[in-house]
């Protein structure tokens, strides 16, 4: 089927000196990411006229900070999500202050600031094994153990990369 078109953002701002950036754990409803660490994001919506709208407004809605303090910089691979049918578009975008967060209680269970050097820790890159929502099935798979959360899936192959650019560009 043709896949629904979506969005994410990792906001990177600085928490004193050192860079972080915020994860979501989204709240239970009936679907497949239910309960899962993610980053700010979701569907496409008619208003937003490119992508990168739709992560700007995506974040804003669950987290509060204002897109218009957000520059982005950047954009990761596109990464589709067979159990839910979305087309994921990761940006990379940043403010230069610490934002003051306001969650969405309705969408956000829990704000995960994260610095970037715990993503770029080898060490918390873990293995385990997760029972799919979508079937009866479990899967083995690479995750990020971050703050006593197992950040898997989309979200852990974006961070992977988001890290792999970070080596790259010695930053």
């Amino acid at each position: 089927p043709k896949p629904k078109l979506s969005a994410v953002l990792i906001l990177i701002y600085p928490i004193l000196t050192e860079p972080h950036t915020v994860l979501v754990l989204r709240s239970n409803y009936q679907g497949v990411h239910s309960g899962q660490v993610g980053l700010p994001g979701g569907k496409k919506e008619m208003i937003d006229d490119s992508l990168s709208n739709t992560a700007l407004r995506e974040t804003e809605e669950e987290t509060g900070v204002v897109s218009k303090n957000i520059t982005l910089i950047g954009k990761l691979s596109k990464l589709y999500i067979s159990p839910s049918g979305y087309l994921v578009q990761p940006f990379v975008g940043y403010t230069e202050k610490t934002p003051v967060f306001v969650p969405d209680i309705k969408e956000v269970d829990e704000l995960i600031e994260v610095p970037i050097s715990m993503i770029m820790d080898d060490r918390l890159v873990k293995q385990t094994t997760i029972q799919l929502k979508s079937s009866e099935s479990t899967v083995k798979t690479p995750y990020f153990d971050i703050s006593s959360h197992i950040v898997w899936g989309a979200t852990a192959m974006i961070l992977s990369e988001l890290k792999e650019v970070i080596k790259k560009s010695n930053f």
